[in-house]
């Protein structure tokens, strides 16, 4: 939580804290994400975390919200690195170009893909 409150703007540090929360504290984090996207509904990312949560039961709204994400800032490298997490499992090609953009956002890093 400290990290949360030094960091409030990494998307890896709100990653981790949701996959850290234990099952009880899930609906508290979702209800934040959908907060903080109603008080900032342009800003990429609160649309990429509230994405995060509606993936797994709502991906059509999930994937509505990466879009807008990236349409207000198309080289967000989070709404990239998360469209490309949740495509490659099903549809490599319409992973490609999102898995491109994070290469290209960040060429220093490991990045093992196999498309």
């Amino acid at each position: 939580m400290a990290a949360m409150k030094r960091y409030p703007r990494s998307f890896l540090v709100h990653r981790a804290y949701q996959a850290d929360s234990p099952p009880e504290t899930k609906a508290t984090n979702r209800l934040q994400n959908q907060r903080r996207l109603e008080a900032a509904p342009l800003d990429p990312l609160a649309l990429t975390l509230r994405a995060r949560d509606l993936l797994a039961e709502q991906p059509e709204e999930a994937l509505a919200l990466l879009g807008k994400a990236l349409e207000v800032d198309p080289g967000y490298v989070w709404a990239h690195f998360t469209l490309a997490w949740h495509y490659v499992k099903t549809d490599k090609e319409r992973a490609r170009p999102h898995v491109v953009k994070l290469a290209e956002a960040c060429p220093d890093t490991w990045l093992v893909v196999g498309l």
